[in-house]
């Protein structure tokens, strides 16, 4: 049987047109293969990992409580103590998992010998604590092993160092640093797995990014997807040229979709982990069972109290936070949105000037105000050294009071 010259050409055709379609699948894997190939490479050369993971205080942002510690001469110089006396030093290493971390290490200056007692709360459970004693730390710089205690499990949430007296000599403090455990290709696959595959939470953002679900991965899901999506583009052009092949903008969308549905089952995924989340939190309940559901239950049982000591119709009511500071800024904006039907001003720090009131106008002032004080046997509020308001004490409560001008 003979084939004629249209046949020969129409199966060439054919072929040039199923080919490409072919090499997509195996140039994306190979681009796949390098990006991750060339992480490791990065983490596993030099000291880029170390840098990366390394967890380190100095004097300066060492944050002592309890008994009075000072930063001078390059460090937290730590006060003597008597037996009955206790310094606390939080380290700000913020959320880390101990799987990443064997070493601590210290450097300390100044006479005598020091002993820390290791302190942290599980981020999983916060209302765990576990600590460990660890060795007496002389002058100069000083490492501990911490892969070999068993308590050392699990996902740091607050770490602190406590040093109880007594303490004669005085101890200066200079650095306290969490080394990373010693990179391998396998652990370093995995972890880059737990990160792609860690839950992110859901904000109100997450509708269009996607973050990542540790805050410092070795390599971002959107880096990766957009680095594997270019080199396999590369790649095509550089086949195409080799085999001489007719350039078609096909593949390279095929290419394109793939990076983005790789993003999206990412995001889906959290997306079904958060639908779980929130079914079994707020599901077959009525309004008032998903408020004392909600992270913000205890202001709402506050703001529930407050109400209780209004008039039914809309009152005037002056809320006053302890500062305008950032910190304060989601406790006076949520309990503006709780008290509402009434009308509330929340954009003052401090009580508004007598004349600007009425009798029947209620103040709520948030503890723990700096400013305003209440003297219980005139009945006034003081602020600002010569202001004054003669007022009625409706409620005290540990997040704040409640007043009705008189």
């Amino acid at each position: 049987m003979q084939t004629t010259p249209d046949q020969v050409t129409r199966y060439e055709q054919h072929g040039h047109g199923a080919t490409p379609w072919l090499a997509v699948p195996v140039l994306l894997v190979l681009s796949a293969l390098t990006v991750l190939g060339g992480t490791l490479v990065f983490y596993l050369s030099g000291d880029h990992y170390e840098q990366r993971m390394t967890r380190a205080g100095d004097g300066a942002v060492l944050t002592p409580a309890g008994s009075v510690a000072q930063y001078e001469q390059g460090g937290l110089v730590l006060p003597l103590l008597d037996f009955r006396q206790q310094v606390s030093v939080e380290l700000p290493v913020g959320t880390l998992s101990t799987e990443h971390y064997d070493t601590l290490e210290f450097h300390v200056s100044g006479q005598g010998r020091i002993r820390f007692e290791l302190a942290w709360s599980d981020a999983t459970a916060p209302g765990n604590i576990r600590s460990i004693w660890l060795p007496p730390i002389a002058e100069g710089t000083q490492t501990i092993d911490l892969g070999n205690e068993s308590v050392w499990r699990g996902t740091i949430g607050d770490l602190f160092l406590l040093m109880r007296g007594p303490v004669t000599e005085t101890m200066i403090l200079h650095t306290v640093r969490l080394q990373p455990v010693e990179p391998s290709a396998g652990r370093l696959l995995q972890q880059v797995w737990r990160e792609w595959t860690a839950f992110e939470g859901w904000r109100t953002h997450s509708i269009n990014f996607i973050v990542g679900g540790s805050r410092a991965p070795l390599i971002s899901p959107v880096p990766a997807s957009a680095a594997w999506v270019a080199l396999s583009m590369v790649l095509y052009a550089l086949w195409v040229l080799f085999r001489r092949q007719p350039f078609r903008l096909a593949p390279l969308a095929v290419i394109f979709l793939a990076g983005w549905i790789a993003l999206d089952i990412r995001w889906q995924a959290d997306l079904l982990r958060q639908l779980q989340m929130t079914h079994s939190q707020f599901a077959g309940k009525d309004y008032h069972e998903k408020r004392l559901a909600s992270h913000d239950r205890d202001l709402y049982r506050f703001a529930e109290q407050v109400k209780n000591h209004l008039p039914p119709d809309p009152a005037r009511l002056f809320l006053i936070p302890p500062s305008n500071r950032p910190e304060h800024y989601y406790l006076r904006t949520r309990l503006h949105y709780l008290l509402l039907p009434h009308n509330v001003g929340s954009v003052w720090d401090r009580p508004p000037a007598p004349e600007h009131t009425r009798a029947g106008d209620h103040l709520l002032v948030l503890r723990p105000h700096p400013r305003v004080s209440f003297d219980h046997s005139t009945g006034r509020l003081h602020w600002d050294r010569s202001r004054e308001l003669a007022v009625e004490r409706l409620m005290a409560h540990p997040t704040g009071d409640l007043y009705r001008v008189r």
